[in-house]
């Protein structure tokens, strides 16, 4: 049979330097981040004889002036080595580019003044990219940009490496060519042909591909060369239709102020010839060197993505309200109410949306029964201006002890029930600054007034305040309103310390009250809380609306704690200063009588704080000594969270999410909590044989017996006397913690992520820790198991599955922020 002909001139074959590829074993072998490659080996799943090298760089190096890689290739694999003279290029991606603004080489300014045309410009096909390539024997190369081919043991139908050989095949049967032809055929042009595999059955991306649309659609004919040199996208479109693959629109224009009119045309509907795009790539020329850069369109598709998103959350058990919106935030809340009953009645939609099935149906069906498009939606948001964000508001009281702060909260909590109340004194383990805040932006997902009830007595604990409630919340479409409750107006004109007549009042009030406080017994001994309010005195940096952080206070109701009737009197000044400026959040409700205040402020008076017992005032608790069955450094993250960062991972490499991610997503396998194992009673133990074990675990236990000894206990459970609600008129959880077994140690490690490892049953992440002598651990992988594919399985196995590092496990370097966890409390478990 003849060989094959391509119905275009040929470019002359540049051989590749040896040192091209003796500079990427340099940079495989760098010991240095910046710059160093990862290089893997794979065999090709359709002769397992034949291996080739992967080489991949961190997505951070590209585009950096300071970093010179040996190549900007994006999936580059070679076959043979430097030292047998055999190594050539089998694969060649395009050199990475960016979009418009990303780098200082795609500003408008410098494209018009380095780059020449023509600008050939071709749509932005919506799926994964394949690459196409083939031997001398006639061996057809298919990968994705990071694999050769399917795994042992995995789904084939999930792996785009082996659909794309599989649709490379029927586009080439189409024209009765075969495939040891075809590959022979790229062999001798020394070429890889780049395409988008686009097939909803296979995968669903942003805009639809089924029936005859799907396929791959060729847009690349790179020359495998050191330097980047692709072929004119005349001589791809004829290559795609001799070969029967989808072939990709393009357009050329000659200028560059041609092609900017023709770009922020299509960005205004989103689409080009009346149909959906996702954007453009544009390829030109730099000094005769090929030089791409794209213009991708982020609306309606960022849109679109989003409602996938909270679909999927949906449909993992989360209330609408808990879902978590963050743009375009009433048309979404209209999809999911279009989308619950839907969802909520058909199990098999249910089940194929999770497998990234019926996602483009059921957007359309969405589209179709309000007559709009996605481009129609985002015209109008922004012909209505950007949306106003939610307002939350957060009474932040100042204060020192005795000045009345929670009398007076638990008097508004008795007017106002749908308002939040979280105090500083319920938590007892974990962060307390941050957990506050936590408690309060949880709450206001649901609601829209919270109390923060704390003395914030300094400007360190002001400026926490405003620093973590937009980390803790969701700042990009709520606008948080802090309003100071200032109990301590009078101060000296000098210095920062309380004034004495606030001072001799409060020390007056907690003596007289005794007991009855959370943490201060000023009944059985009075020396001792005497020597706190000093602390607080001493410590006390007064209201100074001047600098900050004070300066960030939205209202400041300045109150009078030296007035005999000074909650009842401070009570109605609250209530009054709020009805002038915020009257919306007094739940539309007129100024209470006052009778209503009356009863409000007697209901405090009778309220009972949660007691904190001593050691001393229990030794029957306090005798017993606590067994821990291992102990560790509590990773702060949620299953959300963390399931986000793994997500995040897979998606900045470009990686295929492996089965048992999947599964484990699918399942509810992912931990709901997280740690690092420092040493386990297994390991050292009364029955463990480990002596260095032992130690070890003797060490912790001893630091654990004098926590214990020096902290509170526990408190109560007991619930207040008015249950608080939600918005939704539910009765809302005890803002105080369950009584747990996890005893913080008051010790802190940054726990820095080195890799991620997973096998068909289990995921971790391989960490390090502070070495010091305080934060020891017996394992020599420290790890955080993230889940198992059963209950069957063992967290166990994670650490053993890293010691082994056996075949089955799959470790990559963990390449995107964050790397390091900081200061996590090591606990008792």
């Amino acid at each position: 049979m003849p060989e094959l002909i391509v119905p275009f001139e040929l470019y002359d074959s540049v051989p590749v330097s040896p040192e091209f590829f003796v500079k990427l074993e340099q940079a495989a072998a760098s010991l240095v981040k910046k710059g160093r490659a990862n290089r893997a080996v794979n065999a090709l799943w359709t002769n397992p004889e034949i291996k080739l090298n992967r080489w991949k760089f961190n997505e951070w190096d590209y585009g950096k002036p300071a970093i010179k890689l040996p190549s900007n290739a994006r999936g580059l694999f070679t076959i043979g080595s430097p030292e047998n003279g055999d190594a050539r290029i089998v694969v060649r991606g395009y050199d990475k580019f960016f979009n418009i603004d990303e780098v200082p080489t795609t500003r408008w300014e410098w494209i018009e003044a380095n780059t020449s045309g023509p600008y050939e410009v071709t749509s932005k096909e919506n799926g994964c990219i394949v690459f196409i390539a083939g031997l001398e024997d006639g061996t057809l190369v298919v990968t994705s940009k990071q694999s050769t081919g399917p795994i042992e043991g995995k789904d084939n139908e999930r792996n785009h490496s082996w659909v794309g050989q599989k649709w490379v095949e029927r586009h080439l049967a189409s024209k009765n060519i075969s495939v040891a032809d075809f590959a022979r055929l790229l062999y001798r042009m020394n070429v890889t042909a780049v395409g988008e595999l686009c097939d909803d059955d296979f995968e669903e991306h942003v805009l639809p591909y089924t029936g005859e649309n799907a396929g791959i659609y060729l847009h690349g004919l790179n020359v495998n060369t050191e330097t980047f040199t692709t072929y004119p996208f005349s001589s791809i479109e004829k290559f795609a239709q001799t070969f029967g693959f989808h072939t990709t629109k393009y357009i050329v224009k000659d200028t560059v102020q041609e092609l900017r009119k023709f770009l922020e045309e299509c960005a205004d509907t989103g689409s080009w010839n009346n149909t959906e795009v996702e954007g453009f790539v544009i390829r030109s020329k730099v000094q005769g060197t090929d030089f791409f850069f794209k213009y991708k369109f982020e609306e309606p598709y960022l849109m679109y993505r989003q409602w996938r998103e909270v679909t999927k959350a949906f449909i993992s058990g989360k209330r609408k309200a808990e879902i978590k919106i963050n743009k375009h935030v009433e048309i979404t809340k209209r999809y999911l109410d279009f989308v619950d009953p839907l969802l909520t009645t058909d199990v098999d939609l249910r089940e194929q949306y999770v497998e990234n099935h019926g996602i483009i149906a059921l957007r359309e069906s969405f589209l179709k029964s309000i007559n709009l498009t996605g481009a129609q939606i985002v015209k109008s948001e922004l012909a209505t201006g950007p949306i106003e964000k939610e307002k939350k508001y957060v009474l932040v009281p100042i204060s020192t002890v005795g000045c009345g702060k929670t009398t007076v909260a638990n008097a508004l909590l008795k007017m106002y029930p749908g308002w939040g109340h979280f105090q500083n004194d319920d938590l007892t383990s974990g962060h307390k600054p941050t957990m506050l805040v936590k408690h309060c932006t949880d709450f206001l997902k649901f609601s829209n007034v919270v109390i923060l009830d704390r003395n914030n007595h300094q400007f360190r604990e002001r400026a926490q305040i405003f620093t973590d409630f937009p980390k803790q919340g969701n700042s990009n479409f709520v606008d948080y309103i802090f309003i100071a409750l200032n109990f301590n107006p009078y101060t000296r004109s000098k210095g920062t310390t309380a004034d004495e007549k606030t001072f001799n009042l409060t020390r007056e009030r907690i003596l007289s009250r005794g007991d009855n406080h959370q943490t201060i017994n000023a009944g059985s001994d009075a020396k001792k809380a005497v020597g706190i309010l000093s602390g607080f005195k001493t410590r006390f940096q007064p209201l100074d609306i001047s600098r900050a952080p004070d300066s960030e206070f939205d209202l400041v109701i300045n109150l009078d704690s030296t007035r005999p009737d000074s909650s009842r009197y401070n009570l109605e000044a609250i209530i009054k200063s709020l009805s002038e400026h915020y009257p919306e959040v007094l739940e539309g409700r007129a100024l209470p009588t006052k009778e209503e205040l009356d009863s409000a402020f007697e209901f405090a008076l009778s309220y009972q704080p949660k007691r904190a017992i001593t050691p001393n005032a229990n030794k029957k608790q306090t005798a017993k000594k606590r067994k821990f069955s291992y102990f560790g450094v509590q990773v702060g993250l949620t299953q959300e969270t963390m399931t986000e960062l793994i997500d995040s991972y897979f998606d900045n490499n470009a990686i295929d999410q492996p089965e048992i991610w999947t599964t484990m997503k699918k399942t509810n396998r992912v931990q709901n909590t997280f740690h690092v194992t420092l040493v386990h009673i297994k390991q050292g133990g009364s029955k463990s044989d480990d002596k260095e074990g032992q130690k070890l675990f003797q060490r912790y236990q001893e630091l654990a017996s004098t926590v214990a000894a020096n902290q509170l206990a526990q408190p109560e459970t007991k619930k207040k006397s008015k249950p608080e609600v939600d918005a939704d008129g539910f009765t809302k959880a005890a803002t105080s913690k369950p009584k747990t077994t996890v005893l913080g140690l008051d010790k802190y490690s940054d726990v820095v992520i080195e890799y991620i490892a997973w096998t068909n049953d289990l995921m971790v992440l391989q960490v390090a820790l502070d070495n010091t002598e305080q934060i020891a651990s017996l394992n020599q992988f420290p790890h955080i198991t993230i889940g198992t594919r059963s209950a069957q399985i063992a967290a166990v196995n994670a650490g053993l599955a890293l010691a082994a590092n056996g075949p089955e496990l799959t470790k990559r370097e963990w390449n995107i922020e964050p790397k390091v966890l900081k200061r996590q409390q090591v606990c008792g478990f």
